[in-house]
């Protein structure tokens, strides 16, 4: 393995970790210097099949992941919301 496809691998990694403990800013910073590097290596390697599927394949599995875990904050925020908003109601209710 290249030290470029290495680069890639920890690069993508970094960003897994960061939606793993929600550092939403610097994954979203993460993100932004990922793609340049993803076009500039697959461009390199286009020639080379089973080295883009199988790179590919690992990449696909963190950003799925990555997907999952954004989905499941967001989906915690709006819990919150919808809590707070109850809280809200109640409140108002009770103050009238």
């Amino acid at each position: 393995m290249s030290y470029t496809q290495l680069a890639i691998i920890a690069h993508s990694q970094k960003m897994l970790n960061c939606a793993e403990k929600a550092q939403w800013e610097e994954l979203s910073v993460l993100e932004k210097q990922f793609q340049p590097m993803l076009e500039s290596f697959f461009k390199s390697i286009e020639d080379d099949k089973q080295l883009t599927h199988t790179l590919s394949k690992h990449l696909l599995d963190q950003s799925n992941e990555i997907t999952r875990l954004i989905k499941e904050a967001q989906n915690q925020v709006l819990e919150q919301q919808s809590q707070e908003l109850r809280n809200n109601k109640a409140m108002h209710s009770y103050l009238r």
